[in-house]
């Protein structure tokens, strides 16, 4: 075996070696990071895909803070969003969805404080927000009418314990209750709301969903599969194995024109135009009120407006999802980038190995990331690249050695080789 064959031998050692660690790795995500890197990625792309048109169907009422210096600091009393309510009623909405827990009070006079409020979320189709709650609580929620057709899948569905509901009265007024709680993993942005999540022993609907089953007429939702979606009346989302829906975000500009203050709402001297025949979420933005939150587009989003841009991505019918078969594809994927990487490297010149090794990702990257502006189905377009790389057997130091002996041949192929040679050696090195 002559020298050079015994160099390309350890370069190609060497790159199996880092080849299987690196797949290693992607398999078990230690600290789940790809998963954020991923994430990260799709947060940077969403928002530069089209989006459906405006349905028209969603205005949002939003206590500011301006409500709370013109009527008093938050919370307020029941009465006082029972005006609020009234108001919003004269309007004639097709809905009202209330997304402010409205638990049973502590001072003994919850019955009469609700009264008012119970009597106006009467008058017209209501909703209203429930959260999970990780401690058993004494009564269980109601289960969501739902039907199945096919296999459905939801092993990842999160299940806790209890749900904190509304009063007994509002309850007795509304005609659903929706999950308010957001699917946020620790120090990570909002993306996510649910669909669907366990609260004891009822399967509960998100307040998107919720929304929408009331204002189609108390519908019996149905889930079916494959592929695995949720119909909701008229309209149907695809549904996850978590029961978890990625939000594509609105624009700011549409945030804007779909949304009325309280305050004017409290000072119109006639129904609001704006809210006839509508959906309406009510819910607080004023910051004091604590229902901003950190998302992929704003870091301080009111939750309100997450629910909205959330029932606006079903009714628009594009939701990005990542595909059941991808980490499958995406693992196959980064196998044979990884083999072409050790392929080129031990078969091909320096210049032309590089080449080589740097196509693959390249089209890989840039087909990902079509689908996902295209069509919204989120491959990872990052996570192959790292093994291709690995493969190749080279850390940073070494790639640059490489590439200086690609384009100064007058340095000479030893030099280049004695390079390669040391680089591969201490790859073997580093991976025993």
């Amino acid at each position: 075996m002559t020298s050079r064959q015994t160099d390309r031998y350890a370069i190609s050692i060497a790159g199996l070696i880092c080849l299987v660690v690196a797949l290693a790795f992607l398999a078990f995500d230690p600290g789940a990071l790809i998963a954020r890197t991923r994430e990260a990625v799709f947060d940077r792309l969403l928002p530069l895909a089209s989006r459906p048109a405006e349905s028209g169907r969603i205005a949002v009422v939003e206590i500011d803070r301006s409500a709370l210096m013109t009527h008093g600091n938050w919370p307020w009393p029941r009465d006082r969003l029972a005006v609020l309510v009234e108001k919003i009623v004269e309007a004639k909405p097709a809905l009202v969805a209330v997304e402010i827990l409205l638990p049973e009070n502590t001072d003994g006079n919850s019955a009469s404080s609700d009264a008012r409020l119970a009597q106006a979320l009467a008058r017209v189709p209501s909703v209203l927000a429930i959260v999970l709650d990780p401690e058993l609580t004494s009564e269980p929620p109601p289960a969501v009418p739902l039907a199945v057709a096919g296999n459905i899948d939801l092993h990842d569905l999160v299940v806790m314990p209890g749900a904190v509901l509304p009063s007994a009265a509002l309850r007795a007024s509304a005609q659903g209750l929706g999950i308010v709680s957001l699917p946020v993993p620790e120090g990570e942005p909002v993306r996510r709301v649910f669909l669907l999540a366990g609260g004891g022993t009822s399967l509960l609907s998100g307040f998107p969903v919720e929304a929408l089953r009331v204002a189609a007429g108390n519908a019996t939702m149905i889930a079916s599969g494959p592929p695995q979606v949720l119909r909701i009346g008229e309209t149907a989302a695809p549904v996850s194995s978590d029961g978890q829906m990625r939000i594509l975000f609105s624009s700011p500009g549409l945030r804007e024109k779909r949304t009325t203050t309280a305050s004017a709402v409290f000072t119109a001297l006639k129904p609001l135009a704006e809210l006839k025949d509508k959906i309406v979420l009510l819910g607080v933005s004023a910051p004091e009120a604590g229902g901003l939150r950190l998302t992929a587009v704003d870091p301080f989003l009111p939750s309100i407006q997450i629910e909205a841009d959330a029932i606006e991505t079903i009714l628009g019918g594009r939701v990005p999802s990542r595909p059941a078969w991808s980490p499958l594809l995406e693992s196959v994927i980064a196998l044979l980038m990884g083999l072409a990487g050790v392929a080129a490297v031990s078969l091909a010149s320096i210049g032309r190995s590089a080449a080589l090794a740097i196509m693959p990702p390249l089209a890989w990257a840039g087909g990902t990331a079509a689908a996902a502006l295209g069509t919204l189905q989120l491959l990872d377009p990052v996570a192959p690249l790292p093994w291709q790389a690995s493969a190749r057997s080279e850390p940073p130091p070494c790639a640059i050695a490489a590439t200086a002996c690609a384009v100064r041949p007058s340095r000479g192929a030893s030099h280049c080789i004695s390079r390669r040679k040391s680089c591969a050696a201490s790859a073997i090195t580093r991976t025993n």
